[in-house]
């Protein structure tokens, strides 16, 4: 219950500081009614993650009011190195995130913080070979060993974050750092069974990690890592 609570109380915190924000700020000075500074960005630490690596990159616009909203997608590659009877993944996370900036939005070559709201959605597929045990079986031997299926496994991922981090100008790039705290809700399911009714045996695989496997659907906390580049015009 603890570790479900505290993103949410977390998460409840920063909108609060968010929506503070937008109300003290007016539109009609330096506000969202002038224009908007558009950037690009790309992740290099994504396609290191040893769970969902992929090419995360995207396109927002900043304005000078101090506020940023951004859209982002991760194409996920089709291997995964420490997951050796991880195949075929295919998949796609789109994040949608809005950003305050704590200076304002001024200009400035020091380290500019921020916070941000940041909301993932991903979709998931990837064939595993994977260990089942029996439920129902005449051979005693069979039901304790178990035995092997290829399978296709499906996953959806939503989670929602609150993340803190700073910018710092490099020449005519901008590094981008940030970590968060958030809530994360999975649903995994399977396909391409040879017996659906059968239990999958998820403790006989060291590398579940990676692979998440296991069907079934949960709720966590997550803890979001990312480094970044961004190109404003």
């Amino acid at each position: 219950m603890i570790c479900r609570t505290t993103p949410v109380l977390f998460l409840i915190a920063l909108a609060l500081g968010l929506s503070h924000g937008l109300r003290a700020q007016s539109v009609t000075d330096q506000g969202f009614a002038s224009p908007g500074q558009p950037y690009v960005f790309i992740s290099p630490l994504k396609t290191i993650n040893p769970v969902n690596p992929g090419l995360l990159y995207g396109a927002g616009i900043k304005w000078p009011a101090g506020y940023a909203v951004e859209l982002g997608h991760l194409r996920l590659f089709e291997h995964i190195p420490r997951a050796p009877r991880v195949e075929d993944n295919r998949g796609n996370r789109f994040h949608l995130s809005l950003r305050r900036y704590l200076n304002k939005g001024e200009q400035t070559t020091a380290p500019t913080p921020y916070i941000q709201l940041r909301t993932d959605y991903l979709r998931r597929s990837h064939r595993s070979v994977a260990t089942f045990l029996p439920v129902t079986d005449t051979t005693e031997l069979f039901a304790l060993a178990g035995y092997q299926d290829s399978i296709r496994v499906h996953t959806t991922t939503l989670t929602v974050n609150g993340m803190v981090g700073f910018e710092y100008p490099v020449g005519r790039f901008i590094v981008d750092l940030s970590i968060g705290l958030g809530w994360r809700w999975r649903r995994v399911r399977h396909s391409e069974r040879i017996r659906q009714e059968d239990r999958y045996a998820s403790f006989l695989r060291a590398e579940e990690w990676f692979t998440r496997n296991e069907p079934g659907q949960e709720v966590t906390f997550n803890i979001p890592l990312d480094l970044r580049l961004i190109y404003r015009w």
